[in-house]
Formats: C-alpha cells, sequence, structure tokens
C-alpha cells in the first residue's frame, strides 16, 4: 500500500513540460578512433568513477559509486593499482547501490585546492561541497545541500584567482533519480558560488535545463556549463574579477549558449588543449540517427510521466549505450568527434588530458579507461 500510494504521489507532483529538439543527424563520417584499454575492469568494486584530479606526482584522484575516494597509480601502466583514501559516507555492506548513495555518499566534480596542499575540493551530491585532506584521509563540509535546498549538487570549478567555487545544481531530483530530471524536463537546475575566503554562498544563474558540468572559460570572464536536457552548453558571464559580493542571479532567458545542437548528452566539459584553446565535452550517450530515446520521448507528455515510475537502472537500460567525446573549440564549433568504434567503453562523464587521454563512464560497471 505504502508503494502504491508512493507512486501515485509522484505521478501527482510530476508534470513534465513540452520539449522539441532539432532534428537528429548522422555522427560525422570523419571520428578520430579512441583505441582504451579498461583499468580494473576486473574489480567489481571499481564502478562508476565520475570526475578526477591529476596530482603532481602523475597519479590520479577519483571518487567512485560506493562513496569512496581513491587514488590510482599509473606506473607501472600494465599494473596500476589505486588505494581508498576516505570515504565521504558511511560504510555500509550496500554502499554501491543506488539507495544507498544518500547515506554511503556519492562523490561527483572535484578539483585540486587551490591554496592547500594535499587538499581537494570534491562536489558529493549528498553531502555538499567538501574540503577532502588526503594526507589525513577527512574532509570538512564547506557547504551542505540544506543550505541552499540543493537536490542534486554536481560539478564544480574555480575562479581564475582561486578564490570562488562555482558549481551547478542539476535539478529537483536527487542523482539516483536523475532521470526524472530529465523526463520531466522542468528548468529547475541552478549555478552558485561559495567565496573560499569570507563563506559568501550566492546564486549566479537560475531555471537552467539540468545544468551538470561545468568549467571557467579560457579568458576566465565566464561559465561554460553543460545542459544535458538540451544537448548544448551554456555561455554564463561572470565578472573578470569576481568579488564575491552577492548580486541578482541571471535567468536562462537572459545567457547565450557556447555550443548547441549536440549529438550527445553532454555530462563534464574541461579545458583540453591550453596552446589551441579548446574543450572536451564527454557524451554520457548519443543522440544521432537512427534513434534517440530523449528525442523519441519529447512530445509524449503522458508517457514521460509514467515513465518517471521507472528506476534509474532500468530507465538507462532502454538507452543506447555509446563511448564518444567531442573537442570545442574557442568559438564553440566542434573541431573533433572521438568514439570508442568497437563499443567497449560508454557513458562517458569526464574528459582530460595527462600525456595521453584518461576518461571515465558514469555508468558501467567497468569503469576507467585511458587512451595512449
Amino acid at each position: 500500500l505504502a508503494t502504491c500510494l508512493g507512486y501515485v504521489a509522484l505521478l501527482t507532483d510530476l508534470a513534465p513540460a513540452p520539449l522539441a529538439f532539432p532534428p537528429l543527424r548522422p555522427l560525422p563520417e570523419e571520428k578520430v578512433p579512441l583505441h582504451v584499454e579498461l583499468l580494473f575492469k576486473d574489480d567489481p568494486t571499481f564502478r562508476g568513477p565520475e570526475s578526477f584530479v591529476v596530482l603532481e606526482d602523475g597519479s590520479l584522484v577519483t571518487g567512485l559509486a560506493d562513496g569512496r575516494i581513491v587514488k590510482i597509480l599509473l606506473s607501472p601502466k600494465n599494473n596500476a593499482q589505486y588505494e581508498t583514501i576516505m570515504r565521504t559516507g558511511e560504510d555500509l555492506p550496500t554502499c554501491g547501490d543506488l539507495a544507498s548513495e544518500p547515506v554511503c555518499g556519492r562523490p561527483l566534480g572535484m578539483r585540486a585546492h587551490p591554496s592547500e596542499p594535499d587538499h581537494l575540493l570534491v562536489i558529493d551530491t549528498y553531502l555538499g561541497l567538501l574540503d577532502v585532506d588526503l594526507s589525513a584521509r577527512r574532509s570538512e563540509v564547506l557547504v551542505a545541500p540544506s543550505v541552499g535546498n540543493f537536490s542534486m549538487m554536481n560539478d564544480m570549478d574555480l575562479s581564475a584567482d582561486g578564490k570562488i567555487v562555482y558549481f551547478t545544481n542539476t535539478g529537483r531530483f536527487p542523482r539516483n533519480q536523475i532521470h526524472r530530471n530529465l523526463i520531466e524536463a522542468r528548468p529547475t537546475g541552478s549555478v552558485w558560488s561559495y567565496h573560499l575566503d569570507t563563506r559568501a554562498l550566492a546564486p549566479v544563474a537560475m531555471d537552467l535545463a539540468m545544468p551538470n558540468g561545468i568549467t571557467l572559460s579560457y579568458n576566465g570572464d565566464s561559465l561554460l556549463v553543460c545542459s544535458t536536457l538540451l544537448s548544448a552548453v551554456y555561455d554564463i558571464p561572470i565578472s573578470a574579477d569576481p568579488s564575491g559580493e552577492e548580486r541578482a542571479p541571471l535567468k536562462a532567458s537572459m545567457i547565450q549558449f557556447f555550443a548547441e545542437d549536440l549529438q550527445g548528452t553532454p555530462d563534464n566539459i574541461r579545458r583540453l588543449d591550453p596552446h589551441r584553446k579548446t574543450y572536451s565535452v564527454a557524451l554520457g550517450s548519443k543522440r544521432a540517427l537512427p534513434f534517440s530515446l530523449p528525442q523519441f520521448l519529447a512530445p509524449f507528455t503522458t508517457l514521460r510521466k509514467l515513465l518517471c515510475l521507472l528506476d534509474l537502472e532500468t530507465m538507462t537500460a532502454f538507452i543506447p549505450r555509446s563511448g564518444i567525446f567531442i573537442e570545442l573549440d574557442e568559438a564553440g564549433t566542434q573541431v573533433a568527434h572521438y568514439q570508442d568504434l568497437e563499443g567497449e567503453s560508454n557513458w562517458y562523464s569526464e574528459v582530460e588530458h595527462v600525456e595521453g587521454f584518461f576518461y571515465q563512464e558514469a555508468g558501467g560497471h567497468r569503469s576507467l579507461l585511458e587512451l595512449e
């Protein structure tokens, strides 16, 4: 009875918005093929790395689906190993399951701390913005979700001077129900700033459609924010010399797009090549001929409402998988399309350049990949 009442409440609460996309196109004929190596593919506990930071010694730090933050040693390359630094939440036998995420934690976006050596700034979508001390193996909460009524804190970046953290709140449903943000298609997301010195928290942009990955532009005067729902990238202007003082947030209607009509659902965006001033955009799934599930469902609001009753794992099973990331230039024009043509990897979440490319998939079981 309780389950039935929960379904009724969910259906009553949901109001899918009308949604339209540009027509589907074939993927570009010119593709850069990815030859990938799956790291830790035989370790069932190494699942769902979302974002990572490269340390000075060349090792990587990332967060896993079970709430752990781990350090990966890549040398020798044919015998990569990792160690657990800490867990952001509680340590339970069920950690790694979607239902346990709010208790065990789920680290998402992360960056090196600008002024504290051996510290990271990490967004745990359920626990907030954390200052993680890698040496002491503990963390401090800087911004709790309850402070801003944040349902899904997601990714982050820093201002050019390192004093301000900018982070995304993807929508009104939490991460283990993220498909409901996508299906409902309401602009309930936002971007916020947090001043590390003054601890001032302020909204930067509101009424956004599933803002996800975020990166500071090369010139430092705007934030490039992926809209997973719209298959686009927002270009959100910020002060060239941010003071941290609160100001009126921008509305979506006041914000232009940096890139539109992407052929996939964008996850994280990162500065890729500083010499050419290009950006990497990881695509969680493709949006191209012959079929795209979001494109197919867009006009059917009643059907989308019913599909919200499905859980995340069931819903994602219907989405065709692919391993794709694209490269955008400083004007937002796509200059390269990278794809795993063998289909060994999928659900890419972030791409960075570290003596080659390292990239991850957030949805699969074998998650960290290496491209030489």
